[in-house]
Formats: structure tokens, sequence, C-alpha cells
């Protein structure tokens, strides 16, 4: 029998992933798992749905554009091990300034907020450098196939871990998976099938933690529908059915609110800028609406609707378009961490599902190392 393939290209893509995660969350939001969960309205989906065609109709432009990075097998450009001991030094310094490492805290029943951990403005530094860098260790692991890499990269993952932060270990974890995804071309249908098992056991654990840590019936949190109740679905699965698709009705609600004061100004700082800057001026912006109090993200979408309605919503799709082709550009293809540049980018682009990736400096920041890396090596500047 002719094995079936896919080619990694059409997932790889920076507009195609954009058609992909918002159809599928549309898809998973009108299952109505839950009674928190607003209608969607016509004027949502229309946007939504419009969004997606041109989205296609750029991924199609950029696919036949010589602006994608093309994997390839990269070789040392720099004395990792001197990078690796400056980084495993900055950390020590920040958990002795922290007074312990975060996860032995909560272990110990310590009170401990990640918010609060590390020296304010060198955190930002290492906590975005150290995602990057992992990110391409992982290519040059399966670059050179050495065991000191691997090594490296192994103890750098751990970082958040450590430090108890979720979102930056999933998204680099997703980072990481890109690159693998573009390393192999192509994925057969059984690897597919495998992929979807395990993603599906990975949700059904994230479900299982989240009932341990809140001590808490999943039904006093999020009212699920008779529908979901009869279907014998295990109640873990609305753990991550509801991070999924309550940004969604986050947006919903923030487009029914209509007493709004826009601000040409809060749009800009509130959902253009990178925060690290942002925090430095003062403006006033408006809040996003929230189906209920825990649950506070509302896509890329929603603090630009909140601060400048419709028109903000179509320009951040459109500045979101513009962002990807002037990056692409920018990140030259003989750029040894252009695979690197471009997996951080994929990321931003599928995490704007929850929120607008694009303002957070954790993650937004590391798309400077690439281009700043890139141009070091190109005129012969190394790290050591």
């Amino acid at each position: 029998m002719k094995k079936i393939y896919i080619k990694t290209k059409t997932i790889t893509n920076a507009l195609y992933l954009y058609v992909i995660y918002n159809s599928l969350i549309i898809l998973l939001y009108n299952l109505g798992w839950s009674y928190l969960l607003p209608k969607l309205s016509f004027k949502l989906l229309f946007f939504l749905f419009a969004t997606i065609i041109i989205a296609w109709f750029f991924g199609y432009l950029l696919n036949k554009s010589k602006f994608l990075p093309k994997y390839k097998i990269i070789n040392l450009t720099h004395n990792t091990d001197f990078v690796f001991f400056i980084l495993i030094l900055l950390i020590i310094i920040e958990m002795v300034h922290n007074r312990g490492v975060p996860l032995l805290m909560l272990l110990k029943g310590m009170p401990y907020n990640y918010r609060d951990f590390g020296i304010k403005t060198l955190h930002v530094f290492i906590l975005t450098f150290i995602a990057f860098y992992t990110i391409y260790l992982f290519h040059l692991f399966i670059s050179t196939k050495k065991n000191k890499i691997l090594i490296e990269f192994l103890i750098l993952l751990a970082y958040p871990i450590l430090i108890i932060n979720r979102g930056d270990l999933m998204m680099t974890l997703f980072g990481i998976m890109i690159v693998f995804l573009l390393s192999i071309k192509r994925v057969s249908f059984k690897k597919v099938v495998i992929l979807l098992i395990f993603i599906i056991i990975s949700l059904f654990i994230f479900g299982v933690l989240g009932n341990i840590r809140m001590h808490k019936n999943y039904t006093s949190l999020f009212y699920p529908t008779k529908s979901f109740q009869e279907s014998h679905i295990p109640s873990e699965f609305l753990w991550p059915y509801m991070y999924i698709v309550s940004p969604l009705g986050n947006l919903e609600d923030t487009t029914k609110k209509d007493n709004y004061i826009y601000s040409l100004k809060g749009f800009i700082f509130a959902s253009l800028i990178p925060n690290a800057i942002s925090k430095h001026f003062n403006y006033k912006t408006n809040k996003i609406k929230k189906i209920i109090f825990y649950l506070v993200v509302g896509t890329m979408y929603s603090s630009a609707y909140a601060n400048l309605g419709w028109v903000g919503m179509i320009f951040m799709f459109f500045y979101l378009i513009a962002f990807i082709f002037i990056y692409l550009i920018l990140l030259r293809r003989n750029n040894p961490y252009s695979v690197t540049g471009y997996a951080i980018l994929l990321t931003i682009i599928v995490f704007n599902a929850f929120s607008n990736m694009i303002v957070f400096s954790g993650l937004s920041f590391q798309l400077v190392y690439p281009l700043l890396l890139g141009f070091l090596n190109k005129y012969k500047f190394k790290l050591i």
C-alpha cells in the first residue's frame, strides 16, 4: 500500500498557520461545551472568515516568494560552551537573588509568583535569550548530532520548568517542533496519527493537573452544557477546551460592548508596540470584556477592538501580515539563525490565538537575536 505524506511546507507557512488555527478554533467553539461561551455574532464570524480567506491568499504568495527560509544543516559559528557557561552563571545569579529555586520553593509549599521572579530588565534578556538559544541548539544538534550540544540543549530547556513558567515552556517547545517539521520536509499520515494521539494524551494530562491544582470540580469552573455531560467525554478535556476557545468568547463579548471611548494612542501602545517599551510611557487603554474573571485573554484582536473598534481589528490583521513579510525580508536565508528566527515567528502567529504576542516582549523580543547574530556572523564577529 502506498504511503500518504503531508508536506511540512504547507503547515509551516506563517499565513497558512493563521488559516488552520482560526478554522480549528471556530469549529471547536461551535461544539458549545460550556454555558459560558456566548454565541458568535455574524459580524465577528464574517470578520474571521474574511481574514482566513485573505490570509490564505497571502500565504499562497508567500509560498511562491523567495522570502521563506529553507531548512539547511548548520555548523558551529561560535563557542557554544562559552555562551552556555554565561547563561548558567546568569541563572545562578537570578536564583540567588530570588533566594531559592522556584520549583523547589513551590514543592516545599512556599509562596511564589513567577511574575515576581528575576532581576528587573536583566530577566527579560535572560528569559528571551535562553528561549531563542534553546531552539537554536536544537537545530544545531540535529545538524551536528553532537551529544555535548544535546546536553546543553536539555539543560537550558529545563530553565522555564525551574522557574514554573509554563507559557515560556510551551512556546519554546512549539518553536522546537517547528524546527523539527522544517527538517523532515514531509511527514507520513501514520506519524500524523501518532502525533494526534500524543496531543490528545497531553491535553488529558493538562486537565488532570488542572483538577489537582484547583481542588475544584470542573462544573464549578466551566459550567459544562448538557451536551458535553451526556457525551461521555472525560471531564478533563474541558480544561484544554476552555483554554483554547475562551479567548474567542472574550473577543465576542468585547465586540458587544458599546460604551468604549476609543483612543488611537491607546491602540498604538497596547496593540502595536512591545510592552517592554510601552510600559515606559503614560497612556490609557481600555480593558477587554471577559466571559468570566479567571479566563483573561482575548486573542490578538480584543485589545485592538477595545481601543479602536472594528477599524482597530482590521488594522491589526494587516499589521500582522506586514509584520511577517518585513521580518522575513530582514531575515536573510543565508543567515545560520534563519530557521530559529522563523520558528519563533511561527510561534508568535499561533499563540496570537490566545493574546497579542507581538506586544509580548517575552516572545517578540526573541526575534531580534537571529537578526543581530546573523548580522554579526556575516561580518565575521563571533560571540567568542
